[in-house]
């Protein structure tokens, strides 16, 4: 049926790379900045990586685009796009090296600007630092030491010092750098065993779930065998002074890729939502709800489009769960949930893409005001579209300042491939269309067929 909602290969990039229009400011006391807050005025910025974008000769060299935030919101005419070819950055564009694949903010070396480390097939590293300042981000970097390609990063003050440490996540180990400040050291190579398989897949997420104000790390983890699926588990690594302490599994099995978290119930302590694993036979795509506690997480609830109060409809594969996030939209002190479904049918347009909104309440997740949002909506620009995949990453920002998050959501393969961002803005009364920014490869002054902007989001 068609769904009445709220109105969410090779390519090559032609761009003054590194170039950008934004306004400078004044530097400000030394309290770290928020992160994305890469020019510390306040406004959070929207992140959105190409990583199969041509550069250059080199195919799947990668490219991250950075849209600014101001008093109005995001806009496209402050933007910067950053690749191995930009000032600063170590190595040169380079084929397969999916820059961008994995971003992460944080103000390491706390001047007040926020920094970006972006995963890079950088020689024996596993990732840059781009560090900002009052113009944003700037020519000054640093490398990330370690083995392997960096899949996935996340930030956090994992022992409670006051620094932010960053964790990048190789294959089936953990790269745990502490105190990352101006300089980043040798990081602390954690190896994560597997149930079973001849190797696992991580996927990181990290916040304070026991409320002692240290950063946790949850891990998702999926072993396989010959590319097969085995076991699914999920691990609760709670922040110590020393850094992240021992593994304590919080399930085996039913654990998907892909996880956010927040205070969904107001308690003060962080929540865990993340997708879970249905096996092999397609079915609705589901995620679950665990809340945070000081012993750690409670019971899992588990929520479909087929649970009460969520609009529209589960259908098989749709992939309903398969991108998360976890941001205040309505600044009640609980915090809401985007759910993508990539796949998800709008009107007759097979995997055109979906977001549901959930809201959060007192008694955790609600479904009370829940929003369906699709490219197939009055006020959204074009229309859905078969394969465009919106909602396949959600995120959320602050990009004018208020204090409700506004919401990112990308459709990768809009266009034949080339990818869109959406900027939905957060008001009192949920996630509105009116103000939509959207950003393409022409609105953001690049040439990238096939480079599926939006595919990845900084969270």
């Amino acid at each position: 049926m068609r769904l009445r909602t709220l109105s969410t290969a090779a390519a090559a990039v032609t761009v003054a790379l590194g170039a950008m229009a934004v306004p400078a400011h004044a530097a400000p006391a030394k309290r770290p900045a928020l992160p994305g807050d890469f020019n510390g005025d306040g406004y959070r910025e929207a992140v959105s990586a190409a990583p199969n974008a041509t550069v250059g000769a080199h195919r799947a060299a990668g490219l991250v685009a950075i849209v600014y935030g101001g008093k109005q919101g995001a806009s496209v005419k402050r933007r910067q796009i950053l690749t191995q070819a930009s000032a600063g950055v170590p190595g040169d564009p380079s084929g397969d090296a999916y820059f961008g694949a994995a971003t992460a903010s944080a103000d390491f070396d706390r001047d007040g600007y926020a920094d970006l480390a972006v995963a890079a097939g950088v020689d024996r590293a596993a990732g840059v630092i781009v560090y900002g300042g009052p113009k944003g981000l700037s020519a000054r970097t640093a490398a990330l030491a370690g083995p392997g390609y960096t899949r996935h990063m996340v930030t956090g003050d994992f022992d409670g010092d006051g620094k932010a440490d960053l964790a990048a996540v190789t294959g089936d180990t953990v790269l745990l750098f502490r105190g990352v400040g101006a300089r980043p050291g040798a990081p602390q190579v954690i190896k994560v065993a597997r149930p079973k398989g001849e190797s696992a897949r991580l996927f990181p997420v990290a916040a304070d779930f026991t409320g002692d104000r240290r950063t946790d790390l949850v891990l998702l983890g999926t072993a396989t065998t010959d590319g097969e699926t085995v076991a699914t588990w999920g691990e609760l690594r709670t922040g110590t002074a020393q850094g992240l302490g021992g593994r304590q599994v919080f399930a085996s099995g039913g654990v998907g890729e892909a996880g956010a978290a927040g205070d969904v119930n107001g308690d003060g302590k962080a929540d865990l939502v993340h997708q879970r694993d249905l096996g092999d036979d397609p079915k609705p795509g589901s995620f679950a709800v665990r809340l945070g506690g000081a012993k750690g997480f409670g019971a899992a609830r588990n929520y479909t489009q087929d649970t009460k109060g969520v609009p529209g409809r589960g259908a098989k594969g749709d992939g309903f769960g398969q991108a998360l996030a976890v941001g205040d939209v309505d600044r009640d002190g609980k915090a809401d949930v985007a759910v993508g479904a990539p796949a998800a049918t709008v009107g007759k347009a097979r995997h055109a893409g979906t977001v549901t909104v959930l809201y959060g309440a007192k008694g955790g997740l609600g479904t009370a005001r829940a929003q369906l949002l699709s490219q197939d909506a009055k006020g959204v620009p074009g229309a859905a579209e078969k394969d465009d995949q919106f909602g396949r990453a959600v995120s959320f920002t602050d990009a004018n300042g208020d204090g409700k998050a506004d919401l990112l959501a990308g459709a990768p393969y809009e266009n034949n491939g080339e990818g869109r961002l959406y900027v939905f803005p957060g008001t009192r009364a949920g996630v509105a269309v009116k103000g939509l920014v959207e950003a393409g490869p022409a609105t953001l002054g690049v040439t990238a067929q096939g480079a599926q902007l939006g595919s990845d989001l900084l969270r």
